[in-house]
């Protein structure tokens, strides 16, 4: 069993590719989309800018990368968000976050949910105006992980 997934994984990483997303109008959905449209093995590379995002984001599929240019670089901004969700919910296994911001989200900033092998780095979640009781529960909320 543990053969046949190293050799899944291999097989992905060999036909992996990168999904660049740009800062800018309808960021919303073409970041969403991007995170759709990965499969295994995928980078979904955004770039640096503010990402003014009306709604939370997804990522269901397993051994996606989603990396920025940096947490002072990259930020997804949630102050305008309309749902009461968390910033980025993952429910996928063996995802990388890396170098990217999360401000003002409704509710947690980043949640994983039942995603193994989950592994956050250099990310930085802010509620930008200070402690308030409106702010998300968690920064990094890893459930059932």
């Amino acid at each position: 069993m543990q053969a046949a997934a190293i050799a899944l994984m291999a097989a992905a990483s060999a036909q992996a590719g990168t999904i660049h997303v740009d800062a800018g109008a309808n960021a919303q959905e073409r970041l969403q989309a991007a995170l759709i449209d990965a499969k295994p093995g995928d980078v979904v590379e955004i770039g640096a800018g503010r990402f003014d995002l009306t709604d939370g984001l997804s990522l269901d599929v397993g051994g996606v990368t989603v990396r920025g240019d940096g947490p002072d670089k990259t930020v997804l901004s949630f102050k305008t968000q309309k749902g009461a969700g968390e910033g980025l919910l993952v429910t996928s296994d063996n995802v990388v976050l890396r170098d990217f911001a999360v401000e003002d989200a409704k509710g947690d900033g980043i949640k994983s949910k039942g995603a193994d092998q989950i592994i956050y780095k250099n990310i930085r979640v802010e509620w930008t105006g200070g402690p308030k009781a409106t702010n998300g529960a968690y920064g990094l909320y890893p459930v059932e992980s």
